[in-house]
């Protein structure tokens, strides 16, 4: 009886004591965690950590670096926050209040090599971590800044995605690597920027939209920044390895060694895989025109080192080197007429910096740059090579070389710098029509460019921000007049330059009103300019059928924009919106070019060219992130950008609307993190598009839904995840997957159908 009694009054005591515990205090916190600049960061791994030392609960931010902590007990608590490629930062003594949650903005530094970061305008802004790049299923950074509200990509192939951002793309679009251009050596974009960086270099990416960007000449558009690893504090390496469908596998490695006075690191890097197939089974090669005994050859094959090393000397002293390699000895590319048979790039990078000048000199800083890209093309793997003389009918070597430096000089609230570069491009061009007689395409061009800048941010209220800037450039471009075809120029164009200059100056203002603490309201207007490439100014080829010239009377394209924006943050919930329009005067688009003078040799009618016309781009995007209890995330975005330009009768030019614009866009993902286990299932909604270029025989396409679903953990030093595209394996092709006239090759690149990729790493 009393053994029942004493078991009775233990139960008793203890549903006191559960009662007790659960009518106890609680609150919580809420907010963001953002860079020094105010950008929210996603995937920050969040630990609190009460007085005792014990880690209470663990947690990580979502979209736009939203987080909610809930059900913590009333007192003093210590967060620990840290993110790869940022400083860790400890917060001590959080107070949280009892039956309240507390709104709190937490702020993560750059790791303090990462200076790249001042190189891009910051408005608008946003920016992809390195977690969130290594989670998704993309091959290179251009299928995986998809992920951001206004980015979009070419689909060429298996890899070497263009980035197209509000609908401009190539010469349009500043794409760097660290603040450096690495410019590719096919006319036709095969190689572009993004595609010499490897994904396990990458830190983030940074978007700047807009006119915006005065540190880089040329950024009509705007610009993106991808910005490389750098060492943490210690000795540090990883291995990597991702393998997938259609035969794909990626190892890589990487080691790092950060103190005080030096900090080095290296790494390698190793990419190949299949053609892959679309939601009919069917692949890539199977309609693009490729021989039978080649379609089953490898998609692509690229391999990547790459080292750095900074050193010390002095108290705010630092100097700074990182070298890079890249020999893509095999990729294949359905969406052009050829493939590549090599692209062989060098990237070099080097700097030095002084801080804490004293008496308002706030930094000096120095940095040059030299890249260069090797690349040669053929059509030996398609039917249009069968018959000739050699294993190809047409082939092309290019090479381009690009060099440069830049120095500014950081005031307190000013900032002035000085930008010069080099670049020479020389491509020859042998074809079976032609007899195999070299022809000099791009006939050694030197582009010299030279630009001095200022910008400012000052304080005009305690609410009210003010960002200025603005620019001058001269660029001077001139072609080897013994190499240059003057003859094409003059059947076409009726002009024989071989040497073009310019001076041109940009500017911008912008505001930020921060009205309440939860709300932010920005606008500015800009104006930038970029100069025409060699491409576009000296290029001749002599085709069967209809030549390819450039135009040396073109003039540079200017971008007036006006861009107006709102961010709200409440409780967990985060809302950025962005709308802009753009009056490009000059754009540079191609068109078909009629024969305007007998010269010998010039049989053809009609040419490939390229003419100045003014166009307006206008749109914007939303994005929204909203975390429900303390381990739900929902997040969506919508794009939209529409594109016109004037016609001009004289020239063909009809159609009011321009070439490849990303039709309007929708993301939708419901995430579920732990800190230590992620699952997330995406939709992606695109919608048809029938505003179309028709001189160019532009299409319209429709449109399309798929879903993605990704999950993964992390255990100690030891990371996996999955992610599945095109879930229900749907058959679709986007709008920018074909290259138009006139040059186009008939093939329409489909989308993957259902793929999965399997990443694991391991760091210590």
């Amino acid at each position: 009886m009393l053994h029942k009694h004493a078991v009775a009054a233990a139960l008793i005591a203890m549903a006191m004591s559960f009662i007790g515990l659960a009518q106890a205090p609680t609150g919580g916190l809420t907010g963001t965690v953002v860079t020094p600049d105010g950008l929210g960061l996603p995937g920050v791994t969040i630990r609190v950590t009460g007085v005792d030392g014990d880690i209470r609960q663990q947690y990580v931010s979502g979209e736009q670096g939203v987080f909610r902590v809930t059900r913590l007990p009333a007192g003093y608590y210590q967060l620990t926050l840290e993110l790869a490629g940022y400083q860790r930062t400890v917060q001590e003594n959080v107070l949280v209040q009892p039956d309240r949650v507390q709104t709190v903005e937490l702020t993560l530094d750059w790791l303090a090599f990462t200076h790249t970061v001042e190189v891009i305008g910051t408005v608008p802004r946003a920016e992809l971590t390195g977690s969130q790049l290594r989670e998704t299923a993309a091959r290179d950074v251009g299928e995986a800044v998809t992920r951001l509200a206004g980015l979009s990509m070419v689909r060429k192939g298996g890899i070497a995605a263009d980035i197209v951002l509000r609908g401009y793309q190539g010469d349009n679009l500043n794409v760097l690597i660290d603040g450096v251009r690495v410019q590719g050596a096919c006319p036709n974009n095969m190689d572009p920027c993004a595609f010499h960086v490897d994904l396990a270099e990458v830190e983030r990416v940074e978007v700047a939209a807009g006119p915006f960007d005065l540190k880089n000449a040329g950024s009509l558009g705007g610009a993106v920044n991808i910005v490389t690893r750098r060492p943490d504090e210690g000795f540090h390496a990883g291995l990597n390895m991702a393998v997938g469908s259609f035969g794909y596998v990626n190892p890589s490695a990487n080691v790092a060694y950060g103190s005080e006075r030096i900090s080095t690191h290296a790494g390698f890097s190793y990419r190949r895989s299949d053609p892959y197939e679309d939601g009919d089974g069917r692949r890539f090669t199977d309609d693009a025109g490729y021989r039978d005994d080649r379609k089953d050859s490898d998609a692509f094959r690229v391999t990547t080192g790459w080292f750095g090393l900074s050193v010390r000397p002095a108290a705010g002293h630092r100097a700074w080197l990182t070298y890079s390699r890249q020999e893509a000895d095999h990729v294949l590319y359905p969406y052009l007429q050829m493939d590549g048979i090599y692209d062989n790039t060098h990237r070099l990078q080097f700097g030095y910096e002084h801080d804490g000048l004293g008496q308002g000199w706030q930094g000096l800083r120095f940095s040059g740059f030299f890249t260069e890209v090797d690349h040669w093309m053929t059509n030996e793997f398609r039917t249009s090579a069968a018959g000739a003389p050699r294993e190809y009918s047409m082939g092309s070597a290019a090479d381009t070389r690009y060099f440069g430096g830049r120095g500014e000089l950081e005031l307190a609230h000013y900032t002035f710098g000085l930008e010069a570069t080099r670049r020479n491009w020389n491509m020859e061009t042998i074809m079976s029509g032609m007899m195999y007689m070299p022809q000099y395409a791009i006939p050694d061009v030197d582009n010299i460019g030279v630009g001095v800048y200022v910008s400012g941010r000052r304080a005009l209220t305690d609410r009210l921000l003010l960002e200025f800037g603005a620019r001058l450039d001269h660029s001077r471009s001139d072609a080897d007049p013994e190499r240059a075809n003057t003859d094409l120029y003059y059947a076409y164009q009726d002009t024989r330059r071989t040497e073009t200059d310019a001076t041109y100056p940009t500017g911008n203002v912008h505001l930020i009103f921060q009205l309440t603490p939860e709300l932010e309201l920005e606008g500015g207007i800009g104006t930038t300019a970029r100069y025409p490439d060699p491409r576009e100014l000296y290029f001749g080829l002599r085709r069967m059928g209809g030549d390819w010239v450039g135009n040396p009377e073109l003039d540079p394209s200017r971008n007036l924009g006006v861009t107006a924006g709102v961010h709200w943050q409440r409780s967990g919930f985060s809302l950025k919106a962005d709308v802009y329009r753009d009056e490009v005067y000059g754009y540079i688009t191609p068109y078909n070019q009629l024969r305007q003078s007998m010269v010998p040799g010039v049989m053809n009618t009609r040419a490939r060219s390229y003419t100045n016309v003014d166009a307006r781009l206008w749109g914007g995007e939303a994005e929204a992130s909203l975390v429900l209890g303390s381990r739900w995330y929902l997040t969506g975005s919508l794009t939209a950008v529409y594109g016109a330009k004037d016609p001009i009768a004289a020239l063909g030019i009809q159609s009011v609307y321009l070439a490849e614009i990303p039709p309007l866009s929708s993301r939708l993902a419901a995430r579920y993190d732990t800190g230590r286990f992620f699952g997330e299932l995406e939709g992606r909604f695109y919608g048809r598009q029938d505003r179309v270029d028709t001189d160019l025989q532009e299409e319209p396409t429709p449109g399309y839904g798929l879903a993605n679903a990704r999950f993964g953990f992390n255990y100690h030093s030891f990371q996996a995840s999955v992610s599945v595209n095109n879930l229900f394996d749907r058959y679709f092709i986007s709008h920018l997957s074909y290259q138009r006239d006139p040059f186009r090759s008939g093939a329409r690149v489909a989308e993957p159908g259902r793929n999965l990729t399997l990443n694991l790493a391991y760091r210590f």
